[in-house]
């Protein structure tokens, strides 16, 4: 596969060697590609199941020395890959929570009108139970007019409407 051939850059393994953990997001990998980055455990959310074509999916990369701290947080959400970082790795009272996202383009024939639902319920879901979160990605989102950004007091209020 051509987009693989990126694995063996030395420019991109110089560079993923600075990280301890790398989110790559519209992928076009599938189950049977055998990607590796050595140091880095790699999960996958493959979006083989939802497109006949290889179009997006989702690649988390660990380094081995980290690996312990993470764990996968399985969901039914197509289009995020979850994880918790423990609290002693990050140094705060509780754990942490990330999803990276990737979103197909608005104007794809694989766009689904609950890709924004489904990223809200798993946000939703795991707000409730944890203090820190993070979302991040590709959300191929379009506004409008409509305000990008909103404040604290805003979200809690939006989260008791969902109750």
């Amino acid at each position: 596969m051509w987009y693989l051939n990126k694995l063996n850059y030395r420019k991109f393994l110089d560079f993923t060697s600075k990280y301890d953990i790398i989110g790559f997001t519209e992928t076009k990998c599938d189950d049977v590609d055998s990607v590796q980055i050595p140091g880095f455990t790699l999960y996958m959310k493959i979006w083989r199941t939802i497109t006949i074509v290889i179009l997006g999916g989702i690649i988390l990369a660990v380094k081995d020395t980290v690996v312990k701290h993470l764990r996968i947080i399985y969901t039914s959400c197509k289009y995020v890959l979850c994880f918790r970082l423990s609290k002693s790795f990050v140094n705060t009272d509780e754990d942490k929570i990330f999803g990276i996202v990737c979103l197909p383009p608005e104007d794809s024939r694989y766009v689904s009108s609950d890709c924004f639902l489904d990223i809200e319920s798993e946000v939703i879901s795991l707000t409730n139970d944890n203090k820190y979160e993070c979302f991040m990605g590709d959300f191929n989102s379009r506004i409008g007019q409509l305000h990008d950004l909103f404040s604290a007091d805003e979200f809690q209020s939006h989260l008791h409407k969902c109750d």
